[in-house]
């Protein structure tokens, strides 16, 4: 596989990540309005709990524009480069930090009584995704800046 055709596919896993990601905030907006509109008096909880998602969804706008920027140097055949190490990294430290959000956040809503089971179980599932993710990230990361070294020190030999 050629680093063009790599970079194609990270740009389209992005890209995808990105649409699915509007396709749910736009679901949450539309859905909660229109529990607002039926519940009223639910609407501060509802209001509560659609700030706290859109707010989780700016570390995941920050990683896909980390991820863009890491397909541009695929693209331009610096996979194994320090820039695309610290890249990586950072996707793995927006992961960390929403799952940080969330943790928090959730235990807001608990203070507040706000939270119930099912939401509370579905946080923990979204909680371990993003731990799961920035290790995985943290781990590449890690991994690609190895590589950097050593493609480094290969160019210095003969």
């Amino acid at each position: 596989m050629s680093h063009k055709e790599l970079a194609r596919y990270i740009l389209a896993a992005v890209i995808g990540v990105c649409v699915c990601l509007a396709l749910v905030c736009t679901g949450a907006m539309f859905f909660g309005l229109r529990i607002i509109s039926a519940f009223p008096a639910e609407a501060e909880r509802i209001t509560l709990w659609l700030v706290f998602g859109m707010l989780a969804v700016i570390p995941l706008i920050a990683a896909a524009v980390f991820g863009l920027k890491a397909a541009g140097l695929v693209r331009a055949d610096r996979s194994f480069s320090r820039q695309t190490a610290r890249l990586i990294k950072r996707i793995a430290v927006c992961a960390f930090a929403d799952a940080l959000y969330f943790i928090a956040a959730n235990a807001v809503m608990l203070l507040l009584e706000f939270q119930v089971p099912s939401t509370l179980l579905a946080s923990a599932v979204l909680i371990l995704l993003a731990l799961s993710a920035g290790a995985g990230f943290a781990a590449i990361s890690r991994l690609v800046a190895k590589a950097a070294e050593l493609q480094e020190e290969s160019e210095y030999t003969v």
